[in-house]
């Protein structure tokens, strides 16, 4: 009963911190809930399972087990009786340096705070240095090419530039790295926004698992991609490594893309160009390109509606005729056994070629006569878009580029600033960044919002526990020196801002101060009891030693395997795992001598009459 009494409110207030913490996660919306909505329910019910058994199960297991069993018996023979004396003699060791090493700090506050704010700064300034992106890049082994041909190419030159390009991987890519590949034409896939048409091709490979490689399916993409750059037929060339599961969510195509709207195609398309030429030039910008093309040639028929009224004819009579004629109208269908054949009826080869066969060309007019198409109306040559995207009732041309070897969110940063100092907007033309830059704005707009929601309510929870607004902010002190090791951590590993590192500091607002909690209260019952604040401090520096250790390394340990995780599918979970490591590494050595300093200075000297 005394040792339950003694530890069970840094208990509750240790694990009621962290559920808080998850708790809003369940209404996160969007891509971010989709990863992480279900998350916070079930670690919140489990903590909340584990607090029962925690203050009742354990104590009561306890109070039957443990019967008549003193503190100096130890089992396990010879070999355990050593290893309980020397773990006992280094943890006794370590307690003694720590609390030498607290006296000094008490002794040089000045000197401990401003070396704690330094580093906090410097980790602050270190901040810039690390990538942004939505998620981390996730090899699955998935290498796709998407290409463009002059527009008109036929589709047999298409397949055949895929058959060089898939000739060409298999001559870049180890042969044994490769397990099959496959090519199709006139679709882009999603590197060109999923538009379809004969000078379009993509060619798709599927690599063994990165355990068997020695390097990630983005360089041997890029490695492919470099020895097609002097291909001349080539017009546009993009390459995907993401796989299907996370290209559904991330909306497919490349990852940064600039929409250009406006109503005037000429002056949207200007801009877009010029656009296109500034990523060029951005370091780490790949494969630019614009989403309109110059068109395909067409030929444009104009009825001359006086003349064609005047026959008795109507526009639609003339072009279901020349339909039928050039292209062909399925007449009827042929069956033979289990096979069936669509019959087309059109005219003959050779009476299809020129311009001028279509001018020769007849139609029936209502009383059985027949005219000629050049009686009623002109052919022309002309250009033809392949499409025309609008947006919010604009038209847009989008401008999408891909990255490598910086984040996505240096680069899109780059290209922002250089669009908002190099280009002048006529009236009516706006800017907007979509892609997978728009996710990652919206998502980490939601996470900086749940930190924020997450420090409040860690706050409030403390400050209903200690029934105290001064000792919850002390504890909470050692939020920002968690910071500190998240921004170490994320640079000696190269690992970037993402969803899931934000995640990782979600998760670090509720553990971090479960340290300062056991710590804090402690100093206060040793204060309650009547002991100095200098010597409440010292022991209870002593006393908790081992608990805030335990609770630390059971953390870190448990997500050693993530940090270090190099299987496939590990990039995806990794950062959470270097997040939450990092930060409550560092964050334990700072509680340990910077939250007793602090304590020190929100506090008197004073004997209290209660716990506060």
């Amino acid at each position: 009963m005394f040792a339950t009494d003694e530890v069970g409110l840094a208990i509750m207030a240790s694990t009621l911190t962290t559920v808080v913490v998850f708790v809003p996660l369940a209404f996160v919306k969007w891509t971010s809930g989709i990863f992480f909505g279900q998350l916070g329910g079930v670690i919140s019910i489990t903590l909340l399972a584990s607090l029962f058994c925690a203050l009742m199960l354990t104590p009561m297991i306890s109070s039957q087990w443990l019967k008549g069993i003193q503190a100096q018996s130890v089992g396990g023979g010879r070999a355990g009786r050593w290893f309980f004396h020397l773990s006992e003699a280094a943890f006794t060791a370590m307690e003694g340096f720590y609390e030498r090493s607290l006296a000094w700090a008490l002794r040089h506050r000045l000197a401990v705070l401003g070396g704690a704010i330094l580093l906090f700064c410097s980790s602050l300034a270190l901040t810039p240095l690390i990538g942004t992106e939505f998620t981390p890049s996730q090899d699955s082994g998935d290498l796709s090419i998407s290409f463009e041909l002059p527009v008109g190419t036929r589709v047999e030159v298409t397949a055949d530039v895929c058959r060089r390009i898939v000739a060409l991987a298999e001559q870049t890519i180890p042969a044994a790295w490769i397990e099959h590949s496959r090519w199709r034409c006139g679709s882009m896939g999603g590197g060109f926004g999923g538009r379809s048409a004969s000078h379009s091709g993509s060619v798709d490979l599927k690599l063994i698992s990165i355990e068997r490689r020695n390097r990630s399916s983005r360089d041997l993409g890029r490695a492919v991609l470099e020895k097609m750059r002097g291909w001349p037929e080539i017009n546009r060339v993009s390459m995907s490594t993401d796989n299907r599961a996370m290209g559904r969510h991330s909306g497919g195509g490349k990852p940064i893309v600039v929409q250009v709207l406006g109503f005037d195609l000429e002056e949207t398309s200007r801009i877009a160009n010029e656009i296109k030429a500034l990523a060029d030039r951005i370091p780490g910008a790949k494969d630019a390109s614009v989403s309109l093309d110059p068109g395909k040639p067409e030929l444009v028929v104009d009825v001359d509606r006086l003349k064609a009224s005047t026959l008795g004819l109507n526009v639609s009579d003339i072009v279901e005729t020349i339909r039928t004629l050039f292209y062909g109208l399925e007449a009827s269908t042929y069956r033979d056994g289990e096979n069936e054949y669509r019959i087309y009826m059109r005219l003959a080869e050779e009476r299809r070629v020129s311009m001028k066969d279509i001018l020769d060309s007849e139609i029936g007019l209502p009383d059985g006569r027949r005219v000629r198409i050049d009686a009623v109306a002109t052919v022309r040559e002309a250009m033809g878009p392949l499409e025309i995207e609008r947006k919010d009732q604009e038209r847009m041309i989008t401008v999408s580029l891909d990255h490598d070897d910086r984040s996505v969110g240096e680069v899109s940063d780059d290209l922002r600033r250089a669009i908002d100092t190099g280009i002048v907007l006529p009236f009516g033309v706006s800017i907007h960044f979509g892609g997978t830059v728009q996710e990652q704005q919206e998502a980490f707009r939601d996470m900086q919002l749940l930190i924020g929601l997450g420090m409040a309510l860690v706050y409030m929870v403390m400050a209903a526990q200690f029934e105290s607004l001064k000792h919850p902010f002390v504890i909470m002190l050692a939020l920002p020196f968690a910071f500190t090791g998240v921004v170490f951590a994320l640079l000696v590993s190269g690992m970037t801002f993402n969803i899931f590192s934000y995640i990782g500091m979600i998760l670090l607002i509720g553990t971090v101060v479960n340290n300062a909690i056991v710590l804090v209260d402690y100093i206060n019952i040793l204060r309650a009891r009547g002991e100095p604040l200098a010597e409440a401090v010292r022991h209870a520096g002593r006393q908790r030693l081992r608990p805030v250790l335990i609770t630390t390394l059971t953390t870190v340990c448990g997500m050693l395997p993530l940090a270090l995780a190099r299987a496939e599918g590990s990039e995806t979970w990794k950062p959470m795992g270097v997040t939450v490591v990092g930060g409550l590494s560092f964050a334990m050595v700072v509680t340990l001598l910077v939250v007793p300093v602090f304590y020190t200075l929100f506090n008197r000297d004073r004997a209290a009459r209660g716990r506060p």
